[in-house]
């Protein structure tokens, strides 16, 4: 369940050079904590979230959200949480509409301040990583809500009735179209346009623990209350270029026999070598972080 945020000022330098000078007077900023998505970066013990969603009103969030990226830590109770400027954050803040029958109606309207860092998130991959070694691992995190998920599998069972006959299977079917199009922004070498491929790299990819799920606890990738939030169970895709290439050439092999052993005899529509393919779920937009 949410939980609630206060801020906690960072000592400066002219607090640790006078100690004894009193402290500046300040508001006691806080705000409820819907749900965290965050990784194994903790500089200083602090928690870099990769994505985290506060509520409140307006009038609260706005200054909560100014000093949260001056500087200032959030703390839980069990975490403290920072937000460098050089992870690259993105902010957003929407007003929400409260229930009109409800007692509610006459307070203050609320809103949803939404963190994220776009590395991460965003579909077109961008270098804001300097780390010369941090730059050559390709990761990037598979967060879409769960409503998506929902309605491309049932799309699917009518499109694709071999696929989508399994309710999981169909889901399973979704996110491997998902991972497909994050990959293939990130590698030189082509995916072929078949959501049974798709299929068969993303399982190939979990196999050889390039997908890391997301845990409650601190781990590669771990969160809480994100079902709160409408979000799928997170993945975090991480590797090395040589592990995709290897990883994208053998699956490709495999499922070229496979095709070329038991497709069907004719023609494809597209006259391509394989067989008619699978077509993947069709939609607009993979940037879910601020959906």
């Amino acid at each position: 369940m949410p939980f609630t945020l206060q801020l906690d000022r960072p000592p400066s330098k002219s607090d640790a050079a006078r100690p004894s000078r009193r402290p500046a007077k300040t508001r006691d900023f806080s705000v409820r904590c819907l749900g965290i998505l965050a990784g194994s970066e903790r500089p200083s013990g602090y928690v870099v979230p990769l994505w985290m969603a506060f509520c409140e009103t307006r009038l609260a969030l706005e200054p909560f959200v100014a000093n949260l990226r001056s500087g200032w830590i959030a703390k839980s109770g069990r975490f403290d949480y920072v937000f460098p400027k050089a992870a690259g954050f993105r902010w957003s803040i929407r007003e929400i509409a409260r229930d009109s029958d409800s007692n509610a109606a006459a307070l203050a309207p609320a809103a949803i301040a939404i963190a994220y860092r776009p590395a991460f998130f965003d579909l077109e991959p961008r270098h804001e990583i300097s780390d010369a070694a941090a730059a050559s691992i390709i990761q990037f995190v598979l967060a879409p809500p769960s409503a998506w998920i929902e309605r491309e599998a049932l799309a699917l069972a009518t499109r694709e009735p071999k696929l989508g006959t399994d309710p999981s299977t169909a889901k399973e079917a979704v996110r491997a179209a998902h991972f497909a199009a994050y990959l293939d922004r990130r590698t030189p070498l082509p995916l072929l346009a078949d959501l049974r491929f798709h299929l068969a790299l993303f399982r190939a990819a979990r196999e050889r623990r390039l997908i890391r799920e997301c845990e409650f606890g601190p781990s590669d990738l771990w969160g809480q209350d994100l079902d709160v939030c409408g979000i799928a169970d997170p993945l975090l895709v991480r590797a090395t270029p040589d592990e995709i290439a290897q990883l994208i050439t053998q699956v490709t092999e495999s499922f070229a026999q496979q095709e070329n052993l038991h497709g069907t005899s004719r023609r494809s529509r597209s006259r391509g070598l394989l067989p008619d393919p699978f077509a993947t779920p069709t939609q607009h937009c993979f940037d879910f972080a601020v959906a």
